[in-house]
């Protein structure tokens, strides 16, 4: 969202030529108070008339907005929602789908490196450019700890938990790519997408933190076995490593 000057969240550009800074985190603290006096307004017509008093006071023509979803079924009825506010405020929504945190805040830093606003399409961005600059890094990394040697790693296996969420789909794609690498890293991917109600149900990275529990469909790997488990929420990503006992 954009307010006064700045970028906040996943608003990318102000204006038509400005190139704004980025905040890659949650909105800074001033939006708690509006925040929370959004959550409790009595009715539809206070949440309208809150919402304009603060575009009256904020330069938002022309402006950006990425947006974001999770594999939850009330997804597409919210981004449907957030489209018709920013429509409304005369700003443009790029629609990037279902995506981690992670990779909406990475591509609104790329959105706003284009150089000028004609570079900047309306179609989503792809998300190659997220796994090439995570995954070489990556590689370059294990390839410098590696003393020297140009051959490929022994392959180990990583369980990832993900938590019946949208991560599941995004590192399916890293590990294809890193199955083609020298680090040796290999993914099994448990506990994807499911039914509705499935995400963080008996599993993710909270889940077995709280409950000091082994997540769903973990219980047959063997011992010392590499894990992770995954929280995937519309705000944050957490990660939860240990070793199968």
């Amino acid at each position: 969202m954009q307010h006064g000057k700045n970028v906040r969240g996943s608003a990318c550009t102000r204006g038509q030529d400005a190139r704004v800074p980025c905040c890659l985190c949650t909105l800074s603290q001033e939006w708690e108070g509006i925040a929370t006096e959004l959550a409790n307004a009595g009715s539809d017509a206070e949440v309208a008339q809150r919402i304009q008093g603060l575009l009256d006071g904020a330069d938002h023509a022309g402006g950006t907005v990425l947006l974001g979803r999770d594999t939850r079924p009330s997804g597409p009825e919210l981004l449907a929602a957030a489209k018709a506010g920013v429509e409304a405020a005369g700003g443009v929504v790029v629609d990037l789908g279902q995506v981690t945190t992670p990779q909406l805040h990475f591509m609104v830093v790329e959105y706003n490196t284009r150089p000028t606003p004609a570079t900047r399409p309306q179609s989503p961005p792809s998300l190659d450019i997220y796994f090439s600059t995570l995954l070489d890094a990556f590689e370059q990394l294990v390839s410098s700890s590696s003393s020297g040697s140009s051959q490929p790693a022994a392959p180990y296996t990583l369980h990832v938990d993900c938590a019946c969420g949208i991560g599941a789909t995004h590192l399916q794609t890293a590990a294809n790519k890193l199955a083609a690498g020298k680090s040796g890293l290999r993914f099994a991917l448990l506990n994807t997408p499911g039914p509705p109600g499935s995400l963080n149900h008996c599993c993710g990275a909270d889940y077995v933190q709280k409950e000091q529990v082994a997540p769903a469909a973990f219980q047959d790997l063997p011992t010392s076995a590499r894990c992770a488990s995954l929280h995937w929420l519309h705000t944050h990503t957490h990660t939860h490593m240990y070793a199968h006992h």
